[in-house]
């Protein structure tokens, strides 16, 4: 009988043992469980979070990369069609005309003939003078080297259009425009092919020069004849 309540205390003071000081309570349990699953949670929203970031990450890499290639070939473009007007110059493909100005611009890929307005057309007028028909027959003749698209542009200077202005209702728009028509058909009538040709005007918006003085306005009062190129185009 001794024996047997010896036993039962040495079981208790195990049992509580081990229930005593060293377990963790069923309170403190719940709160280191609660603790676990917030850093779980947490864990996994900075995943996400990283999986975004990564995300971005790549596609400012592919943005990067396509900018880079568009600059790449707009400056590969840029150095054909410089080669090109190069060519097109040796080849005697842009020859001197006496009263007309060549010009050149590489990054639209243009080279052309510039005509000053008021030695081309009458004051506020449509209609070529005679000096004016001179300079564009002498001009076709070195057009008709140019295999491509021609464009002929009309351009004013910034004074509006008064003394006229029941002729050219619209303005400079309007009168550039017409200039532009009388100068495609001269030059349809010197034998230019008039599938190869179009017309623009842009009045006053596109200035030779910037500046307002007289002598700015004469330069920006004129009419081009631009011959535009193409990379892989044959020059002349």
């Amino acid at each position: 009988m001794l024996s047997h309540s010896i036993k039962t205390f040495s079981v208790c003071l195990v049992i509580t043992g081990l229930i005593g000081p060293g377990c963790v309570s069923q309170a403190k349990y719940k709160e280191l469980q609660l603790k676990y699953r917030g850093s779980l949670t947490n864990l996994e929203s900075a995943r996400a979070n990283l999986d975004e970031v990564e995300a971005l990450l790549a596609e400012v890499d592919t943005t990067n990369e396509s900018y880079r290639q568009q600059a790449l070939h707009a400056e590969q473009r840029a150095a054909e069609l410089q080669r090109m007007i190069e060519d097109l110059e040796a080849n005697g493909g842009l020859t001197q005309v006496d009263g007309a100005t060549t010009f050149t611009n590489a990054d639209r890929g243009e080279v052309g003939y510039r005509m000053p307005g008021d030695v081309t057309f009458a004051k506020g007028s449509s209609n070529l003078t005679k000096e004016g028909q001179r300079i564009l027959r002498d001009v076709a003749v070195e057009l008709k080297k140019h295999n491509g698209e021609l464009r002929i542009d009309g351009h004013t200077d910034t004074d509006p259009v008064i003394k006229t202005k029941a002729k050219w209702p619209e303005g400079n728009i309007q009168l550039g425009a017409m200039r532009a028509i009388s100068v495609y058909k001269f030059l349809i009538g010197q034998g230019l092919e008039p599938g190869q040709l179009s017309i623009a005007s842009y009045a006053e918006h596109r200035p030779a020069v910037t500046a307002k003085s007289e002598a700015a306005k004469k330069q920006n009062r004129r009419v081009e004849v631009v011959m535009i190129l193409q990379p892989g185009q044959t020059a002349g």
